[in-house]
């Protein structure tokens, strides 16, 4: 299968943007709940979603949560 350049940069943005909307909303129900589990928005955490999707989410929450 054979994607072109824009496609993939279609497909980041769009997992980045994804992303950082889910890390965004798990933040503020954290907070809510009085859990003191947050992942900040930053450009890595943008990359790394933008990489990696919504396990790339859940991947940042682990290793928050684990505390590295």
């Amino acid at each position: 299968m054979k994607f072109s350049m824009r496609q993939l940069i279609w497909n980041f943005f769009f997992r980045m943007a994804v992303g950082l909307g889910l890390i965004v909303t798990v933040n503020l129900i954290c907070s809510m709940a009085e859990i003191p589990l947050w992942v900040g928005v930053n450009p890595v955490t943008a990359a790394a979603t933008g990489f990696l999707g919504v396990p790339g989410v859940f991947l940042l929450y682990g290793i928050t949560g684990y505390g590295l």
